[in-house]
């Protein structure tokens, strides 16, 4: 229970309650066949498999598939971003809550995402690393689609309600 490993039904799941003497602890664990890599620092938790990483401060939910990789932000049981792409990828989640969305990505091609779990009808200024903004408006299931074509290094995505 220390370290918080919760495999659900629909993704693994994190949520550790590490002391300051298990900082820095990295676990192999196997989960639907998948060799996953668990690192847990203070304040900062990654889960990674062969292709993908994704690396937050709090509770959150993995799942990947042959080209998706899946965040689940805290316990929930459905997903909030979805990051579409044949190629390696690494997230790390800076902020999720109803009003800012940030994340930073680093991926040698082509994205796309999906964001759900967003208010419905909803207007968003969408930006990247803090560049000119874009405005867009999630339907009616709360859910926003962008495609980004992205270098190698390491790239902010915000998405801000308006």
């Amino acid at each position: 229970a220390i370290y918080g490993i919760n495999p659900l039904y629909n993704r693994f799941y994190l949520e550790p309650h590490i002391t300051p003497e298990l900082a820095g602890t990295v676990l192999n664990y196997n989960f639907r066949g998948k060799k996953l890599v668990i690192t847990l620092k203070n304040d900062s938790y990654s889960v990674a498999d062969k292709k993908y990483k994704l690396t937050a401060a709090g509770p959150f939910g993995f799942n990947s598939s042959r080209d998706t990789l899946s965040y689940f932000n805290g316990n929930h049981a459905d997903v909030s971003l979805q990051a579409v792409t044949a190629l390696p990828l690494a997230i790390i989640i800076k902020n999720w809550d109803s009003g800012k969305l940030e994340w930073q990505q680093q991926a040698p091609g082509r994205v796309r995402y999906v964001i759900r779990r967003l208010s419905p009808n909803s207007v968003y200024r969408y930006s990247i690393n803090n560049g000119a903004a874009k405005y867009l408006r999630s339907d009616a299931l709360g859910t926003v689609t962008v495609n980004i074509g992205i270098k190698p290094d390491a790239t902010t995505i915000q998405l801000v309600k308006s």
